[in-house]
């Protein structure tokens, strides 16, 4: 059953992200994009060529069709999985 409160539209667009993960008692941090699948004022999909982990929280770069310029949000991965050669995850936005 959906637990979608608001719909989704098509968003094609390449997706830059970060976030800083701990490894091995170390801060890696990652800077990489995607490609979105669906946007809906509260989460995006996404394609990217690794999986991370559910509660990881990315910083995006949204771009922004008015505007040629991008909009930083934070979003957090409610889930992942694999998609061929990619994995495909829900992001949802932090406010």
């Amino acid at each position: 059953m959906e637990s979608r409160i608001n719909s989704r539209r098509s968003f094609n667009k390449t997706i830059s992200f970060e976030l800083s993960l701990i490894e091995s008692d170390q801060i890696k941090n990652i800077k990489s994009a995607g490609t979105g699948v669906d946007i809906s004022p509260d989460g995006l999909g996404i394609s990217i060529n690794y999986a991370l982990a559910v509660g990881d929280v990315l910083k995006l770069n949204i771009p922004d069709n008015k505007e040629k310029s991008a909009n930083a949000v934070f979003a957090e991965v409610v889930w992942s999985k694999p998609s061929n050669s990619h994995f495909r995850m829900g992001l949802r936005f932090l406010r």
